[in-house]
């Protein structure tokens, strides 16, 4: 399914092995979810799984990201996630930003159930998209502030 999102970039050997990983999981987690109807927009399920593993791989690629290690999810949290990821780059015109919210939440979730990831890391992760998501949501969807990592609001 990520193949809707255009090839991965891969920069390294690294990034191969992170991607072979988790990518596997993608497709039997996103049958699970439609079968299931707990999602009815694939598209936008499988871009906030996209989302998800490559979060983990662009941090350290980033400006923002400097000081933080790629590769891992160690110190991850859900303005990372969120706003610094996907905020900076923002969803195509008409997508509804809790689906791509609830799909990387769902995602967490399910490779944590898998072993794919540890349990305390999966269950941090929707913890953080849990506290974050809502805030996103409110930014993308509804015209909202913008918060910076601490929780403060910018005031324009």
């Amino acid at each position: 399914m990520l193949e809707n999102f255009g090839p991965v970039n891969h920069h390294c050997e690294e990034g191969r092995r992170w991607w072979s990983h988790f990518e596997p999981h993608l497709k039997p987690w996103l049958r699970e979810e439609v079968l299931s109807g707990r999602v009815d927009e694939p598209t936008l399920a499988d871009f906030g799984a996209f989302c998800l593993i490559s979060s983990g791989e662009t941090r350290g690629l980033d400006a923002n990201f400097e000081a933080k290690e790629s590769y891992c999810w160690e110190g991850m949290d859900g303005h990372e996630l969120l706003f610094d990821g996907l905020g900076e780059g923002g969803l195509p015109e008409g997508w509804e930003a809790h689906v791509v919210v609830d799909a990387m939440r769902s995602f967490a979730a399910y490779l944590g159930q898998r072993g794919a990831l540890d349990a305390a890391t999966a269950a941090h992760l929707v913890r953080e998209l849990d506290t974050w998501g809502p805030r996103f949501v409110r930014y993308w969807d509804d015209d909202g502030p913008w918060y910076y990592p601490d929780g403060t609001v910018r005031v324009d």
